[in-house]
């Protein structure tokens, strides 16, 4: 007979599949309080274990019923879905007209393009975050709306951190072609290199750390990671950081103050205790 958590072990990875985390306390406290009830009658714990999962619902059968309840698109994930998808066809067509005629540049444009993408795909999901800190601070988010954020904030952490390593790459191959070189060899023997491409590198690595980390983390805890995201994003397209890669006028650093500035404030509100948010109600954000 198999040990009574490792079945309920299998059945939260099920359920967190189906269902999602915002949900999966709520619905094991049910199913334990169901299974000590039916061992106290005698049954044994599988026994109990199977009829108290009959009761509550299969993970696919819950999956069915939870998303004949999923709450209409999130107004900022609209907004941004659409956002993102004018900057693709509008970086395209203006990428297409630079570069037709010039076919030995065609690598080139399309490290830019890619490149440029991942970071507005970046910056898009740091925007939802500063939505979702300003709406739970003044009004209630159900779990319903917050499970029905977890799966399209996942996909655009997948999008960014694509694109961003598509032009990551695409830049290190023209590199090669037109120098004969790679990033690191350039950055050891040239001051030329703007701080933009080297910091790419971090921002692939810090989006790669934000798509794990949503495996585990709620949706709160996702979007206050994603300001911090964009941060590190502001920092690499915007700032010069060391001697000899400053192509940037001053400008940018009242640019990224600013940016910085934001975040940090959003970030800060984000992390009150939860007494300061808006209380918990039954209905749909």
């Amino acid at each position: 007979m198999r040990n009574l958590e490792n079945l309920i072990a299998d059945w939260r990875k099920l359920m967190l599949r189906s269902v999602g985390r915002e949900r999966i306390a709520e619905l094991e406290n049910h199913l334990r309080e169901s299974i000590e009830a039916r061992v106290q009658i005698g049954l044994s714990k599988e026994e109990a274990f199977n009829q108290a999962v009959d009761k509550i619902g299969w993970p696919w059968d819950l999956a069915t019923e939870f998303r004949k309840s999923q709450p209409p698109l999130w107004l900022p994930l609209k907004a941004a879905i659409a956002i993102g998808a004018l900057a693709a066809i509008a970086l395209g067509i203006a990428f297409g007209m630079r570069f037709t005629d010039k076919p030995d540049r065609l690598l080139l444009a399309f490290h830019v393009y890619t490149l440029t993408f991942g970071y507005i795909a970046t910056f898009l999901i740091g925007a939802m975050g500063i939505c979702f800190v300003s709406q739970r601070l003044a009004a209630d988010i159900s779990p319903a709306r917050l499970q029905s954020l977890a799966r399209p904030l996942f996909i655009f952490s997948i999008v960014a951190v694509a694109f961003t390593n598509v032009g990551l790459i695409a830049g290190l191959l023209w590199m090669k072609m037109e120098w004969g070189s790679h990033i690191f060899d350039l950055i050891q023997r040239s001051s030329q290199i703007e701080a933009r491409e080297v910091w790419t590198i971090a921002i692939v690595f810090w989006l790669g750390v934000f798509g794990a980390v949503q495996r585990i983390a709620t949706v709160r805890i996702t979007f206050l990671l994603s300001l911090l995201g964009n941060m590190l994003a502001s920092i690499a397209w915007f700032a010069p950081v060391a001697p000899g890669w400053n192509r940037y006028d001053h400008s940018s650093y009242s640019t990224l103050s600013i940016l910085i500035g934001v975040h940090c404030f959003f970030l800060l509100l984000g992390l009150l205790p939860s007494k300061f948010w808006a209380p918990q109600k039954t209905r749909s954000a």
